[in-house]
């Protein structure tokens, strides 16, 4: 993550300052466990810095409940994604028993940065909806095959991405937005795309 490389470069306050403003979601299991439900890019980010440590904000307490009860409630809250990286369902009760205790076991999903690439290129607009750009990345993983072999292949695509995007076979995606209703503010990221490196956060 760029943003965490340009903190840690600029000094230690700034760094400090950054992840104080960026609290990772957690939700306390069975134990006072702690289970990370968003940010896990910039927790890998850290982790790759070799910054062991972030600030947390709990969401919910879910200490006193039993494993089973513990995950059932995780998967009403939409706490879960219940999808292997390549896209595949897979069983709650599996899915407890595969999720790696630290971020440096989780595996990356390229479809899922897809999914990012084409929302920062104006494709979509963001969503509240859990879990919007792993909806994305599961649908533009059958539309878009890819094999990343240089950067040019990223944005060739991101194009791809855009067009599926804006499909009206998308219109019940999170975030759909067709060209003709792009804001101005999409219509100019889409101009964009293809002059300057597209960069993750």
């Amino acid at each position: 993550m760029a943003k965490v490389a340009s903190k840690q470069q600029k000094s230690p306050e700034a760094l400090e300052k950054f992840l104080r403003n960026h609290p990772v979601p957690v939700v306390l299991g069975p134990g006072g466990k702690r289970f990370l439900i968003d940010h896990h890019h910039l927790c890998c980010a850290l982790w790759k810095k070799g910054i062991k440590k972030c600030y947390a904000g709990t969401v919910c307490d879910y200490s006193e409940l039993s494993p089973e009860q513990f995950w059932v409630a995780m998967a009403r809250r939409n706490y879960l994604w219940g999808y292997k990286p390549d896209g595949t369902p897979i069983d709650l009760q599996k899915l407890a028993k595969q999720l790696p205790s630290t971020v440096e076991g989780l595996v990356d999903d390229p479809y899922r940065s897809l999914a990012a690439l084409v929302r920062k290129a104006g494709g979509y607009q963001k969503s509240s909806k859990p879990f919007s750009e792993f909806v994305w990345a599961n649908y533009l993983r059958s539309r878009v095959p890819m094999v990343l072999t240089a950067v040019p292949d990223v944005q060739a695509y991101v194009h791809h991405g855009i067009s599926h995007a804006m499909n009206q076979e998308a219109a019940v995606m999170p975030g759909y937005s067709p060209l003709e209703a792009a804001s101005t503010e999409q219509l100019d990221l889409l101009s964009d795309v293809g002059r300057t490196d597209l960069q993750d956060d």
